[in-house]
């Protein structure tokens, strides 16, 4: 089967085929050797490709960005716990008290990472139509209209291991939707080329603490914007909001 080559826009007949978005590029594009190619298309090949969009190594700086936000609170949180500490003349409970304090912090930041870890083949989807259906056929229509919707050609029937509305039904309402996929790069292939339609909106399966910080910066963003910054924007990395600096 061809398709065009992303990169120079040629038909592209047998190149090297992304395993995240499933783009196919001329190994000249993609910076490989034809013994590299070769051994890329091979069926039982163990190394796997990614295109310079979906590079693994973009993914490891997001998360190392994350990691890097959570390192940054527990240093305030250490700070904040020193300074109640040090308002009490015996040192000895000082000590106790900060000592306790970081044991807890610690344990908190290998839950949320654990946590992540978790929810890491998960996404939810907002706003998909909820039918009035016969219990037990609701995951499968549910399954249905999520592939009709995103399109089999950026997630596959057999890439999903569960599809399960969260809450109880409310009428009137429509309840979130989780999808847990086979992989975390199933997941990033989603979020990388779904565009919202029909006010359907899709995220990744946030933790409390995640869904705290994107909610602090969407204030700030509109607080900024409130207050009569022009050049700022917001961009989303993963489900994850960042304000950044328009360029002139």
């Amino acid at each position: 089967m061809s398709s065009k080559c992303p990169s120079c826009k040629r038909n592209c007949k047998d190149g090297l085929t992304c395993d995240i978005c499933k783009q196919s590029f001329h190994p000249n594009c993609a910076g490989v050797s034809p013994e590299e190619a070769e051994c890329l298309r091979s069926p039982n090949r163990k190394v796997r490709y990614f295109c310079d969009k979906c590079n693994i190594m973009d993914v490891v700086t997001n998360l190392q960005q994350e990691i890097d936000e959570l390192k940054k609170q527990i240093v305030e949180l250490k700070k904040a716990t020193e300074e109640r500490a040090g308002g009490t003349d015996n040192n000895t409970v000082n000590t106790t008290v900060v000592a306790a304090d970081k044991q807890l912090i610690d344990e908190e930041l290998i839950n949320e990472i654990f946590e992540r870890q978790q929810r890491a083949n998960n996404l939810i989807i907002y706003n998909l139509s909820e039918d009035n259906l016969n219990e037990g056929e609701g995951e499968i229509s549910d399954t249905t209209k999520i592939l009709n919707l995103v399109g089999t050609q950026i997630i596959k029937e057999e890439s999903v291991c569960k599809c399960v509305r969260l809450g109880k039904a409310v009428a009137g309402k429509i309840r979130p939707l989780l999808l847990r996929l086979k992989a975390p790069e199933d997941v990033i292939r989603v979020l990388k080329m779904y565009r919202p339609r029909n006010n359907v909106y899709v995220n990744r399966d946030l933790t409390v603490r995640q869904r705290n910080i994107a909610y602090n910066i969407r204030k700030e963003f509109k607080i900024r914007k409130e207050a009569g910054e022009q050049n700022i924007k917001m961009k989303y990395t993963n489900g994850i909001p960042k304000i950044i600096q328009e360029k002139n």
